[in-house]
């Protein structure tokens, strides 16, 4: 082989091996990562944690070296937990439905964390298994009615219980709130039944308080009445004035006076009255 066609070959395999490697630099650029204001992120240099990574556009450009973003949501994110079936501390069984509201406050821990404690799991279900645990815990130390008439103290306790275990694994929470207690067909039968029944009870207690009342204002009317026998003429005479529409006859001594509501009283002389016939 000559000398011209060797030099031209070497170029050739110079030229290819630019081309590879102008190609794999080009599929790294184009291969960047974008961090957020709102992202706390992490950059991985061969495995190992390099230091935090600010908002902006990251690049590799060193073909030999493995680099990575690793950027964790740090905006209040919502949990819903629906469907659980718990235990009371009676035995009732329950269906409850759980909104938490948590926030990712170190993406240290987080990181750490998803790699030493659920390599396999994702960080949203490994809080969803921390907040389920918490939530049975609680239910299970109250009884049916204490769960219907203490569910904020419900969420607050859910809270406090996983804040460590939340805190370890970088997270904090920012709200936990009890949305619905489900009950069985005869559960809500008993309780309807138990709210009639109370219900019922408490109009019959009015009852007897606003007869007891009458009878009351009835008994002191009375007592005034024995005391002021001239009251009853006047509060008939008052009667009369209020009326519309009607005719009253009073027997006054000497003279019956015909009462016409639309006109004056007039007089009249006293007519004799047969005697009775047996």
């Amino acid at each position: 082989m000559n000398q011209p066609v060797a030099i031209l070959l070497a170029l050739l395999a110079v030229a290819i091996m630019g081309a590879l490697f102008l190609g794999a630099l080009g599929r790294r650029l184009a291969q960047g990562q974008t961090v957020y204001d709102h992202d706390l992120a992490l950059r991985i240099v061969d495995g190992r944690v390099a230091g935090r990574a600010p908002p902006g556009r990251y690049r590799n450009l060193l073909p030999w070296r493995h680099q990575e973003i690793v950027a964790y949501d740090g905006r209040p994110t919502v949990l819903p937990l629906t469907g659980q079936e718990m235990l009371s501390a009676d035995g009732a069984a329950v269906k409850l439905t759980m909104l938490a509201t948590y926030r990712i406050t170190s993406a240290e821990a987080a990181h750490q964390a998803r790699l030493s404690r659920f390599p396999t799991a994702a960080y949203p279900d490994a809080l969803y298994a921390a907040l389920q645990v918490a939530l049975r815990e609680a239910v299970a130390a109250l009884t049916l009615d204490e769960i219907i008439e203490k569910r904020a103290a419900i969420g607050t306790a859910v809270r406090d219980a996983c804040a460590e275990r939340l805190a370890a694994m970088g997270a904090a929470l920012e709200a936990v709130e009890l949305r619905d207690v489900m009950l069985s067909g005869e559960l809500k039968q008993a309780y309807a039944q138990l709210l009639v029944a109370r219900k019922q009870g408490q109009a019959a207690l009015e009852r007897a308080r606003g007869e007891t009342a009458a009878l009351r204002s009835l008994a002191n009317a009375a007592r005034l009445a024995a005391d002021n026998p001239a009251l009853l003429p006047m509060r008939a005479l008052q009667a009369v004035a209020e009326s519309k529409g009607n005719t009253f006859v009073l027997g006054l001594p000497g003279a019956v006076l015909p009462v016409d509501p639309g006109g004056g009283a007039k007089a009249s002389p006293p007519e004799s009255v047969p005697p009775a016939q047996d």
